[in-house]
């Protein structure tokens, strides 16, 4: 017969807070990993928001020449021509130029948006003329039977370029011509998540439409410029003429769409890019 007594009371009880006790640890630890994950996601997503915006963005700035690229600039607007492709001028085909386009992707090269072309001027100054028609020609003679002759480069595309309504002294067969696209990027209130956002718009007569490129952002998203006056203070309005402005800020405070449970503040992160026209004449 055994003698070994059971568990008293006490016992149990002692067992029974011990286990309460590791327990609630358990469980605040795991509380407290699961807030510290929701939050580190939370920041990655308000990162994610300003990045992909500034990609684009910083993509477009850095072609745009300093003293005809930009069209208009406030707080929330930035219209801006970029370029997209290098020529070289020919002669003229009735009322049409004849541009060289030199090689560059076919995908670039054939994506919507062509606005217009900037030719090269006394001085080295580029005169920029906003008329979207542009058309490939299969005959390169216009080119080699210049004067002087202008040599085909291999995979180049011929293109005809319509006059502007009031033309310019001829160009001489080798100027420089740039083509390039109207691209205007707005903050606005995106349609998905009712918060702030970066809108980009390929403008393209009157079937332009608006693609959200980044947000979710803070209210306090906005242009600010380095003007010639101010080269290192940006100030939230944009100089006077335009060609006075030097570089460009751009403010992309990054918030979540989702915070993590019991937050207090929205999750956000300030992301701010200066962009500078190096190539800027005094």
């Amino acid at each position: 017969m055994s003698t070994r007594r059971g568990v008293s009371l006490v016992e149990l009880l002692i067992a029974m807070l011990v286990a309460a006790i590791i327990g609630a640890s358990l469980i605040s630890l795991l509380v407290g990993q699961s807030k510290f994950s929701e939050r580190l996601t939370a920041e990655r997503d308000a990162r994610s928001a300003a990045r992909s915006a500034q990609a684009i963005l910083t993509s477009d700035l850095r072609m745009v020449d300093p003293d005809w690229g930009v069209e208009a600039a406030s707080t929330t607007l930035l219209r801006i021509r970029v370029p997209y492709a290098l020529g070289v001028f020919c002669g003229v085909n009735g009322t049409n130029y004849v541009v060289q386009v030199l090689p560059v992707d076919p995908a670039q090269f054939d994506e919507a948006g062509h606005a217009g072309y900037a030719i090269r001027g006394v001085g080295g100054v580029f005169t920029p003329y906003t008329i979207a028609g542009r058309s490939v020609v299969g005959s390169s003679t216009a080119c080699t039977g210049a004067t002087p002759a202008i040599e085909v480069v291999p995979g180049a595309t011929i293109v005809q370029l319509p006059q502007p309504a009031t033309p310019p002294a001829e160009p001489v067969a080798g100027t420089p011509v740039v083509l390039y696209r109207r691209i205007e990027y707005s903050y606005g209130t995106s349609t998905v998540h009712g918060q702030r956002a970066l809108f980009r718009t390929v403008l393209v007569g009157d079937g332009n439409v608006a693609v959200e490129v980044g947000g979710p952002f803070l209210g306090t998203a906005a242009f600010a410029f380095f003007t010639r006056a101010a080269p290192e203070t940006a100030t939230g309005t944009a100089p006077v003429p335009i060609t006075n402005l030097v570089g460009i800020q751009v403010g992309m405070p990054g918030r979540s769409e989702r915070n993590p449970r019991l937050a207090t503040q929205t999750v956000s992160t300030d992301l701010t890019t200066s962009i500078y026209f190096t190539n800027r004449r005094n």
